[in-house]
């Protein structure tokens, strides 16, 4: 920018974009930029045309590429060697969480393989896994009209977003690019006040924010009554805030299924949209880590103590949830499944794969519940199912080495019988969109013309209980299940 034009506009040439390299035409578009000014000339020199697209890399030899890209990765590693660890959330807040912003939404519960080029979130990922794990940031949904990818915090309310997990990492070594096997674990939101390091209005894809991870209602409301009374006999209490309290227990509680909830991802294998359970991690413990956070945060003096999103969301709500026993939560829960095996007789009618082949993914079907609020129909279908299947991972599980299964994991068909209850209906309301979606992405996509009728990703992500999301989801099954009906008649 120091010197003028002059000198090199008589240098520049044309160049065929069909034979120029991806390096050399970012050469070549990068120079043309330069002739945006009105006394620009383009004349022919080869000479200097094939210094322009000279890349000095296209006779390389394997062995000294080899040993480049380990320079390369030596200076990497000496970039990021100081990266310090995501801290763990204080009473269910980051207080600075890398924050990713995109055009979609994840929800909790599902996984992805994805490719990462732009250079911000390039930098971003980099610094995460360079520290120790685990690796979190935030996933935000933006507005895809927002070119500029700007997060506005208003008062309409909360910003919702993603808590993220990156599982496995690897870095190709031809074109650099970065691949990461992601997870979706929970909620969050943005937290707004005065000093956050977050501001009003934050640009850019990458950026750090200040969040609150926000537990459902009833998973809250099942840990309130120990909270109550710690509340009223912890010796070193500072604070009566039983509500915060139960935030805490239901943030730790989350904490401590993760590992179980989530199997890790393996780049190198098929990754399924839907995270799977991993029996390999289980939770031995006891209570103490949730009954441990709830002191923690009553040990607060009332001047430190945070009431965030999840205590006023919780407080509103709580006269309705009172009227709400957690059984109408696991009815509702028991009609999904009635719902779901409904559908599955359906789509089985349309097509006769589906007799060989169970519409169903696996990670849904083993979060059957094996005791209900109320006994299943006669001709429910999916338990029998389940129970075939059972019997025939124990039969592969007896005979493994004669079959030279090795150390595949074979599913049991069901959750670890300490599985919170409340944890597998929760999960059940994120994962049976999956199914909605698959069917309404594929060959059924023309049953439900109307938008109104079919929330976003989003609309479920700020759903704020379980009950809410499958109340949501039995109205779409119905939906779905009432036009199967009418293309059969």
């Amino acid at each position: 920018s120091d010197h003028s034009h002059s000198a090199i506009h008589q240098q520049i040439v044309l160049f065929p974009v069909e034979h120029a390299k991806n390096m050399r035409m970012k050469r070549c578009l990068l120079l043309l930029c330069l002739s945006k000014s009105d006394s620009f000339v383009i004349q022919p020199n080869h000479v200097l045309s094939s210094a322009l697209f000279y890349d000095p890399f296209d006779f390389e030899s394997v062995e000294a590429k080899s040993k480049r890209m380990e320079t390369v990765r030596e200076l990497q590693q000496s970039f990021y060697a100081n990266e310090t660890a995501i801290l763990p959330p204080l009473h269910g807040v980051f207080s600075s969480l890398p924050i990713w912003t995109d055009s979609y939404t994840e929800l909790p519960g599902f996984q992805r393989v994805m490719n990462v080029a732009d250079p911000e979130l390039v930098n971003m990922v980099l610094k995460i896994v360079s520290a120790k794990q685990p690796w979190y940031f935030g996933h935000l949904f933006n507005n895809p009209r927002d070119s500029n990818h700007q997060i506005i915090l208003d008062d309409d309310g909360p910003v919702i977003g993603t808590l993220m997990q990156i599982s496995d990492y690897e870095l190709e070594e031809d074109d650099g690019m970065l691949r990461i096997g992601v997870q979706a674990l929970g909620r969050f939101c943005i937290v707004s006040s005065e000093g956050d390091a977050f501001n009003k209005v934050s640009s850019g894809r990458a950026v750090a924010a200040s969040v609150e991870l926000l537990p459902d209602l009833e998973i809250v409301e099942a840990h309130y009554n120990e909270a109550e009374e710690a509340a009223n006999s912890f010796d070193f209490a500072l604070n009566q805030n039983a509500l915060g309290a139960a935030c805490a227990g239901a943030i730790a509680e989350a904490a401590d299924w993760r590992d179980y909830e989530f199997e890790p991802i393996a780049l190198g294998e098929q990754v399924d949209e839907v995270a799977k359970l991993n029996p390999t991690e289980r939770v031995t413990a006891t209570n103490d880590g949730v009954h441990a956070a709830m002191e923690e945060y009553l040990s607060q003096p009332p001047s430190d103590m945070y009431e965030g999103e999840c205590i006023l969301a919780f407080d509103v709500e709580r006269n309705e949830r009172r009227e709400l026993s957690m059984d109408q939560t696991f009815k509702l829960e028991q009609n999904v499944w009635i719902q779901l095996d409904r559908l599955t007789k359906l789509l089985r009618l349309l097509d006769p794969k589906c007799n060989t082949n169970m519409p169903i993914p696996q990670q849904l079907l083993e979060l059957l519940p094996a005791s209900t609020p109320m006994p299943w129909p006669n001709n429910f279908s999916l338990s029998r199912y389940n129970q075939k299947m059972k019997n025939i991972h124990f039969l592969l599980k007896q005979k493994k080495s004669k079959l030279k299964i090795g150390a595949t994991n074979l599913n049991t068909m069901e959750t670890a019988s300490d599985y919170p209850s409340l944890r597998r209906s929760r999960r059940l309301s994120y994962m049976v969109w999956e199914l909605v979606e698959r069917l309404l992405d594929g060959e059924y996509s023309y049953l439900l013309t109307e938008e109104r009728m079919i929330p976003t990703k989003q609309d479920i992500l700020e759903m704020t209980s379980i009950y809410n999301r499958l109340y949501a989801a039995i109205k779409m099954l119905e939906e779905i299940i009432f036009h199967l009906q009418k293309l059969i008649e």
